[in-house]
């Protein structure tokens, strides 16, 4: 089934049709009762009179019919429609509600996309309506990213879902709205909490923006507890319970959350993810040699599954710097030398060295990517496999950050635009390599990428402006840009990115 967005010929014809039932309806009226008996008597400007009155009053209905639908069509939506899983006609009255006046597709997107999350599974019939209504929109806002995240989530693709909603929280100008804003912090806040990142659950509470739902905040405050951070007292959470729907499932959250201890600052002894501890990863005593006690650390740790949740900076550090001891010592070129000879190949032994430390280096690096936990810093300093494997990670993460940027500069060249949404996809693609290039290589792998992402994400946001309006997210893009030149110190970018956002230098 196709999607038909709400188009401006659409709504004339709607408007028509509904001042033709209005004179219908009139028309009836005066039919069937006293304009009947009137027109029997044969006095035309009796008749004409009382048809007058009737259309008045059939034209008063429908003013006051559009008023009850802008006024409360909303309401009803959100508290009715969308709690029943009825997409299509709380997308109708959203598209007609006040609220909703300065994104009205955006608004009937955002909630059949609420709706659709109330169904028991996917619906890709609704999902396509969505996309065809955010795709409609002259421009992107707040509400049209939301309601495509939520589609997304809708589908299972939480990754994709949460990207978006960050996007959506970022969004400024006159649709950066507060309803969907709320709507996609309240959702980050749940995801997080579910995945048991408490800390983040956190920082999305603590950030700038709407007020949160009872239930979000219930969550906040649960989080405080459990990260260790200012958090409510006993009777704070339990008035956010009360507040909050759904007391049977969040009961048992709510006393776990009261039997830990509150504090009144941060405890430092927390500043690493608990989930990343793992007493069961404890390694037992560990040879003296160095080439035996770097192989039984590599191969306890390229074994570990999920990584991310185990190898901790310090066990990463341990690694590197048992290897570079076996690479100081020579002791993998004595055993390489020895072995060689014995098998009459002594002229290889060099080569084969080489060929074994490049590949524990690579192994190191493949180790840092897989768990985000960057080298560089960890060993002071670094020793000669170390360096490899911090090159390494610096060459595949600046290759994959320079093939987004050509790839987002050619389409701006090119003009290859695709749908508002989908831009902002690319961009935050781009970003987040970024970012954990930046996190991984450290800021002289940012100093080096910078150049060209300012480059290509300027061009493409300066392009989303000029050319196709998209100022709601062209905004954010510039933001960021003088953000990351003041973090590298390249002062031409500082001066254009305040130029864009109208900024004064300070």
């Amino acid at each position: 089934m196709s999607a038909r967005p709400w188009t401006r010929a659409g709504r004339r014809r709607s408007a028509l049709a509904l001042v033709a039932a209005a004179l219908l309806v009139g028309g009836l009226v005066g039919r069937l009762g006293a304009g009947g008996a009137i027109a029997r008597r044969g006095d035309p400007a009796l008749v004409f009179a009382v048809l007058m009155v009737l259309v008045t009053v059939g034209l008063t209905l429908l003013g006051l019919l559009i008023t009850l639908r802008g006024a409360f069509g909303w309401p009803l939506a959100r508290f009715v429609l969308i709690p029943l899983g009825l997409g299509r006609p709380a997308a109708y009255l959203a598209r007609h509600a006040n609220q909703w006046q300065r994104d009205p597709e955006g608004g009937a997107a955002l909630a059949e996309a609420l709706a659709l999350l109330r169904r028991p599974r996917h619906d890709p019939a609704a999902a396509e309506r969505i996309a065809a209504l955010v795709d409609s929109v002259a421009t992107i806002g707040a509400a049209g990213i939301t309601a495509s995240a939520l589609a997304s989530a809708s589908r299972g693709d939480r990754d994709g879902a949460r990207e978006l909603l960050l996007g959506a929280l970022e969004i400024e100008g006159t649709k950066a709205l507060p309803f969907p804003q709320r709507i996609a912090r309240a959702w980050l806040i749940a995801d997080a909490a579910e995945r048991g990142r408490w800390r983040r659950v956190v920082e999305l509470a603590d950030a700038r923006g709407p007020a949160l739902p009872a239930s979000a905040r219930l969550l906040a405050g649960a989080a405080a507890r459990f990260a260790g951070t200012h958090s409510p007292t006993d009777t704070g959470l339990w008035i956010l319970w009360l507040l909050s729907p759904g007391h049977k499932d969040s009961r048992p959250l709510l006393e776990r959350a009261i039997a830990t201890p509150r504090v009144l600052h941060r405890r430092p002894d927390l500043e690493e993810a608990p989930a990343r501890g793992g007493g069961v990863d404890e390694l037992g005593p560990l040879p003296s040699e160095p080439l035996p006690r770097a192989l039984a650390l590599h191969a306890h740790w390229i074994a570990r599954d999920p990584l991310h949740l185990r190898l901790v900076p310090s066990r990463l550090g341990d690694l590197c710097r048992a290897w570079d001891e076996v690479h100081r010592s020579g002791a993998a070129r004595r055993q390489a030398e020895a072995r060689a000879a014995r098998l009459g190949i002594l002229g290889q032994a060099e080569a084969i060295v080489e060929r074994f430390h490049d590949e524990v280096a690579a192994d190191l690096a493949d180790l840092s990517l897989r768990s985000g936990v960057a080298i560089a810093g960890l060993v002071d300093p670094p020793g000669e496999l170390s360096q490899r494997a911090i090159f390494r990670v610096r060459s595949q993460l600046l290759e994959g950050v320079e093939e987004l940027a050509e790839t987002m500069e050619s389409r701006t060249v090119d003009k290859r635009a695709l749908p508002a949404v989908e831009e902002w996809r690319a961009w935050s693609e781009l970003r987040r390599r970024y970012e954990r290039a930046g996190a991984l290589g450290g800021l002289d792998l940012r100093r080096l990428m910078f150049p060209q992402v300012h480059r290509s994400a300027c061009n493409f946001a300066v392009w989303l402006w000029n050319e196709r309006k998209e100022t709601g997210i062209a905004k954010p893009i510039f933001r960021w840009l003088l953000t990351e030149a003041e973090a590298v110190g390249d002062e031409a970018a500082i001066d254009l990115q305040r130029r864009n956002l109208g900024v004064k230098g300070g």
